[in-house]
């Protein structure tokens, strides 16, 4: 598949001398921060309309106009935190030497989010309870689990500081109401949140349509991995996979449940990111964990597509 979009894109051996680039691997890395010299015109332009969601116990005030976003280097994140919950295994961290060590992400979970209004964002469901730290079933109301995420714009590579992120205040926003959320072991998983208030001069995503879209078609996405400053990655439709979803080479990490899937040839949404495959990898024998890399043509990430959302909003 030919690579098109305006973004630099590494191959596996630029990772080990200094490029920023990073996500469970298909192939080649493309993956890159978003900045005005990795992407150009409506990559940019569609940047402005991706949120991260964080926990708002991981905010706090900086200045008199920017709000800290609490976070670590990816070095110091127990990657199989839910193995050692259950008495499986010894925390197990990056190995020495891996691309992605100083990487910064935002402390505790995260997830993506976009605008499809002026006060609306759409994402996983799953983040919506994750952010809470339950279950669908849990009985949680809606108001506490509204309460549990906010919305910042603007997390760029250019606001990391020491321990963080430094936003905007004016980029935060709270979660107002759950207008949508369904978060089914099928994989049917997305939600409509309405915010506390509208969201001025931020591009609006245009929700599609993926039913034209055919294996080897290209797609790209923007988003938070790991929680980390927001990022370009472009690939393929891989497959159809079920009656809802399909499958994708993107190169994605956790943190980007919640992104949009946009088809390259119009921009619009066809889906959204809703799992994926294991980040990273335990290395035999080494009580650490490296970068996942698969072959491009097996499997992938998938995506919950725009058609079939539309249905239940």
């Amino acid at each position: 598949m030919e690579k098109r979009l305006a973004v630099i894109i590494f191959t596996l051996t630029s990772v080990f001398i200094g490029k920023e680039v990073f996500g469970a691997v298909y192939g080649d890395f493309i993956n890159q921060y978003v900045t005005g010299e990795t992407v150009t015109g409506d990559v940019n332009s569609l940047a402005e309309g991706i949120a991260l969601i964080v926990r708002p116990t991981n905010i706090s005030e900086y200045t008199d106009i920017s709000i800290k976003i609490k976070g670590m280097l990816l070095k110091d994140v127990v990657l199989n935190k839910e193995e050692v919950k259950k008495g499986w295994d010894e925390e197990e961290k990056l190995c020495e030497g891996e691309p992605l060590r100083n990487m910064t992400v935002a402390s505790g979970n995260a997830c993506t989010a976009f605008l499809i209004s002026e006060n609306q964002v759409m994402t996983a469901g799953h983040c919506v309870y994750m952010m809470a730290g339950t279950t669908p079933n849990s009985g949680m109301s809606e108001r506490t689990l509204c309460e549990r995420m906010n919305f910042v714009f603007g997390v760029r590579k250019a606001r990391i500081i020491d321990g963080g992120f430094e936003v905007l205040k004016s980029n935060q926003y709270k979660c107002g109401k759950i207008e949508k959320v369904v978060a089914r072991e099928d994989g049917l998983d997305f939600a409509v949140i309405r915010l506390d208030r509208p969201v001025k001069n931020r591009t609006i995503f245009t929700l599609g349509n993926e039913e034209e879209m055919r294996e080897g078609d290209d797609v790209f996405s923007l988003g938070h991995p790991r929680g980390g400053a927001l990022s370009y990655t472009s690939g393929s439709v891989t497959s159809g996979y079920g009656d809802f979803k399909l499958k994708s080479n993107l190169d994605t990490f956790s943190g980007n449940s919640g992104s949009p899937v946009m088809n390259y040839s119009t921009n619009e949404v066809i889906g959204i990111l809703i799992q994926g495959r294991d980040d990273f990898r335990s290395v035999g024998g080494r009580s650490c964990q490296e970068l996942a890399k698969y072959d491009d043509s097996v499997y992938g990430e998938t995506v919950l597509r725009m058609s079939e959302i539309k249905k239940y909003r």
